[in-house]
């Protein structure tokens, strides 16, 4: 890791340590850089409790905590850094339950020949689901709607 991305890495960790410090939560944190892609900042709360609150509904708490440091590292730094956290290893383990329905809908596809529609999810779940579709033979994927409501919709591939 080059000394410009150590510098990156300490000043994410340092700012996130702040944070929590302020609103009391005992965390343990650890941010990484990773050679095609964001950083990554790892928070491990001390009780399962905080855990809970800290990725909330979905993720969405968590979504949120994201935005707000992104906004603390880009007035620290001059420049905004892309980075993604995981709260307790929230995002490993939606990966795999992601990467379980997008075989289970495929399925459903290539048996019924109809399309089936999951229900909306944020991006970085989307993508998951994508990459693990693109894989497959006989069945497509695209997202659609907007917003909070955008899914993804899985069709067999039309045979021409």
């Amino acid at each position: 890791m080059s000394e410009q991305k150590k510098q990156i890495a300490t000043t994410i960790k340092t700012a996130t340590e702040d944070l929590f410090k302020k609103m009391s939560v005992k965390v343990k944190v650890e941010c990484k850089s990773q050679e095609d892609g964001p950083y990554l900042l790892k928070i491990d709360p001390e009780s399962k409790e905080d855990s809970g609150l800290l990725i909330g509904w979905h993720g969405e708490t968590m979504l949120a905590l994201q935005h707000l440091l992104r906004l603390l590292i880009k007035k620290k730094l001059g420049e905004p850094i892309p980075f993604v956290i995981d709260v307790g290893d929230y995002r490993d383990r939606q990966a795999e339950g992601l990467k379980k329905t997008a075989e289970e809908a495929c399925s459903k596809v290539a048996r019924t020949q109809k399309p089936v529609i999951l229900r909306p999810m944020p991006a970085f779940e989307r993508r998951i689901i994508h990459l693990e579709i693109k894989n497959k033979d006989g069945v497509k994927s695209e997202s659609i709607g907007e917003g909070k409501e955008r899914r993804i919709m899985i069709s067999p591939e039309k045979m021409e």
